[in-house]
C-alpha cells in the first residue's frame, strides 16, 4: 500500500508543476505531459501487482487524474473515454487504452500482441 501512495504523490506533484495547461494542440508542454503521463500509467501497469487492493487504488489514482488532468481539453477526454472504457491495472489493458486515444488523435497504434 505504501508504494501505491508514493506512486499518487509523485504524480500529483508532476500535475501541479504543470498547473494548467490550456495550450492548442501544438504546444510542446502538452505533448511532454501527455508523454510524461503515458510513461507512468505504462509503468504502474507494468511494475505493481494486480491485487483486489492495488486495483481499486489504481481506479481511484485514474479518476482522481482524470479531475487534476492539466490540460482542459485533455481532462474532458480523458473524463470521456473513462466511461467507456474499463481500465484496469494490465499493461494490455493500458496499451488498448493508449490506443482508444492514439486513435482519436489518429495517432500511430502501439501493437498490443507484443506486451508482456
Amino acid at each position: 500500500m505504501m508504494r501505491a501512495w508514493a506512486v499518487l504523490v509523485l504524480a500529483a506533484a508532476a500535475v501541479r508543476a504543470f498547473d494548467t495547461c490550456t495550450c492548442p494542440d501544438s504546444c510542446s508542454v502538452k505533448e511532454e505531459l501527455g508523454r510524461g503521463t503515458w510513461l507512468l500509467l505504462h509503468q504502474i501497469a507494468e511494475n505493481t501487482e494486480p491485487t483486489p487492493a492495488n486495483e481499486e487504488v489504481f481506479r481511484t489514482f485514474i479518476r482522481s487524474l482524470s479531475q487534476l488532468y492539466p490540460c482542459d481539453v485533455c481532462r474532458e477526454h480523458f473524463q470521456r473515454n473513462l466511461v467507456d472504457f474499463d481500465i484496469q491495472l494490465d499493461p494490455m489493458n493500458m496499451c488498448q487504452f493508449h490506443n482508444l486515444v492514439n486513435e482519436q488523435l489518429d495517432n500511430p497504434l502501439h501493437p498490443c500482441d507484443v506486451v508482456v
